[in-house]
């Protein structure tokens, strides 16, 4: 007796009690989950920039990254090293909110809610079940990787928020929800926007080909051709605008010269060893990264900290819904686990002279839907691994916020 294959979505088993993916929650429509989403995203903001001010210095990239969103407007690029884009954005945010610590972070905080809500639609996309989504986007928001970088005028979450918007074009083309030509153009547009913030889109974009060619080879090529076009738009125009700042003329040699740039900011950056990490260490790692240190008599600390609950649990989820893929041919687990390793392993290949734990950003927001899935099947045991993973946010939440009098957090370090 054969085995069905799995799509995108999961199908039932062929034996056995019937299990909650095979009857997903009643109530599951388009329009509500845009509305869930949407509701996602407001709380995700109200939750991000509780004391977003604080402190009024800068944290970690800020340093670098702020000025140059300044930069612009004096027509000097200040930070060659990456793409425009999202430092055009915080240029645009610091012009509406000022040029103090609320305007330098609320882009990224606004990106980080969104990442939240789009957690949420990728997973209801894979699951059809509203719970099991609410639960990823919760287990996400209570890792302090997202919470932090969220909330720093830097490019991580901006970049990612695209990033996560490409892949959910691309599971809507995979279960037929878009069309090729409409999806790949959508998604190649993203992408192009994720790439033109920070170069991490190629790899992860190749890998959504081979995705597509393994789930729906007669669409696939399609979807790859449409993808190319807006790629290239939307990472090139956000170069013309900084031309139009720069008062340069946007020549294929001004612009040649400025991927020539941003090669060298990657593959030669020597940065802080201090703070450095090696790769293989992000996924279990228990000492967390200093990203700001006030002196004085109430110390406050920023500290990059993985909740240990969602990290390392999302680890074991990982095996287990790789598990699931080997022995079951679950589609659901198959795409969990591959964006995983697609996200961390690419770093493997990247020209980097030194790696930061931060990097890792992206590759744990796949761990909150990991967990969410492998739960669902038992709401209690969903519920209470929720509730621990909120206290132990808790628990570091002022090592992460700069709360003041912060000297038990030396535990951490």
């Amino acid at each position: 007796m054969t085995r069905k294959r799995r799509g995108v979505q999961g199908s039932p088993r062929t034996s056995g009690p019937p299990s909650r993916a095979a009857s997903p929650r009643p109530g599951g429509g388009l329009l509500r989950q845009i509305r869930n989403a949407f509701l996602i995203f407001i709380a995700g903001l109200v939750f991000l920039t509780i004391r977003l001010e604080v402190p009024d210095g800068f944290v970690f990239d800020e340093l670098s990254y702020i000025p140059a969103a300044n930069g612009f407007a004096t027509g000097v690029n200040l930070e060659p090293s990456h793409p425009p884009l999202a430092k055009l954005i915080l240029a645009a945010a610091i012009q509406v909110w000022g040029d103090n610590s609320w305007g330098w972070r609320i882009a990224g905080a606004a990106a980080g809610a969104m990442i939240l809500a789009l957690v949420y639609v990728l997973t209801w996309q894979l699951s059809r079940d509203p719970l099991t989504s609410f639960a990823a986007s919760l287990f996400t928001a209570v890792n302090g990787m997202l919470f932090v970088l969220a909330r720093t005028g830097t490019l991580d979450a901006i970049a990612i928020m695209f990033l996560l918007a490409g892949f959910m074009c691309v599971v809507a083309v995979a279960q037929q929800k878009l069309s090729p030509l409409r999806g790949g153009a959508l998604a190649g547009c993203a992408f192009g926007l994720c790439m033109a913030c920070k170069w991490m889109a190629l790899i992860p974009m190749a890998a959504c080909w081979l995705a597509l060619w393994a789930c729906r080879k007669k669409a696939a090529l399609p979807a790859i051709l449409a993808m190319i076009a807006p790629f290239v738009a939307a990472y090139v125009v956000p170069f013309l605008i900084l031309a139009r700042l720069l008062h340069a003329a946007p020549t294929w040699s001004w612009f040649r010269a400025q991927q020539a740039a941003i090669y060298v900011g990657h593959a030669g950056y020597r940065g802080h060893n201090y703070i450095a990490s090696h790769w293989w260490s992000w996924p279990l790692k228990m000492q967390p990264q200093l990203v700001r240190f006030n002196f004085g008599d109430n110390d406050a600390y920023v500290l990059l900290l993985g909740n240990p609950v969602v990290m390392w649990l999302g680890v074991a989820a990982l095996l287990a819904l790789a598990w699931r893929t080997w022995r079951r041919r679950d589609g659901v687990a198959a795409v969990i686990c591959a964006a995983w390793i697609v996200l961390y392993g690419q770093y493997l290949v990247m020209p980097l002279q030194t790696e930061y734990y931060h990097y890792y950003l992206a590759a744990s927001l796949c761990l909150g839907p990991a967990l969410a899935l492998v739960t669902r099947d038992r709401p209690w045991r969903m519920a209470a691994l929720a509730a621990v993973a909120v206290w132990s946010f808790l628990c570091a939440y002022p090592a992460m916020a700069a709360l003041p009098g912060g000297h038990w957090t030396r535990f951490f370090l």
